[in-house]
C-alpha cells in the first residue's frame, strides 16, 4: 500500500522469522526488491541505510504500551526516523471497563444509599 501511495523506499523490520520469511517471499515474488528492504530483528537492534519519513507499526497489543510501543517510538524517533516524521498510529488510547461490579467499601455503601434516590 505504501507504493501505491508514492512510497520511494520502505523498510520492514520483522523480528519474528515465519513472518520474515513470509515477506521475503513475497517482496521477490512481486518484484518489490529494488523499493522495499527487509531487515529481520527487533527494531531496537536494527540500523537503516537512511532516515525515515513515516514510521507505521502494528507493535501495540490489548493494552496500549504493553508490547513496548512507547520503547520501540523513542528509539525509532532518536536513532531511524528523520526529523519530524509521521507516526501511524500517531496516538494509542486503551480504555477499561469492569464487567462486573468492582467491590466498595464500607463507606461507600453508605454513601450510595444516602444518596441514590430510593425506589418506590
Amino acid at each position: 500500500m505504501a507504493l501505491e501511495a508514492g512510497a520511494d523506499k520502505i523498510y520492514g523490520i520483522e523480528a519474528f522469522d515465519k513472518a520474515f520469511q513470509k515477506a521475503k517471499k513475497k517482496v521477490k515474488k512481486r518484484e518489490w526488491s529494488e523499493s522495499i528492504k527487509l531487515k529481520e530483528g527487533f527494531s531496537t537492534d536494527v540500523s537503516l541505510d537512511e532516515k525515515g519519513d513515516v514510521f507505521l507499526q502494528e507493535l501495540i497489543g490489548s493494552i496500549g504500551s504493553r508490547e513496548g510501543l512507547v520503547k520501540v517510538k523513542e528509539d525509532a524517533k532518536e536513532r531511524l526516523l528523520a526529523e519530524d516524521p509521521t507516526f501511524i498510529p500517531e496516538e494509542v488510547t486503551t480504555f477499561l471497563a469492569p464487567v462486573e461490579p468492582l467491590p466498595m467499601s464500607g463507606f461507600d455503601k453508605i454513601m450510595n444509599k444516602l444518596l441514590l434516590p430510593k425506589k418506590s
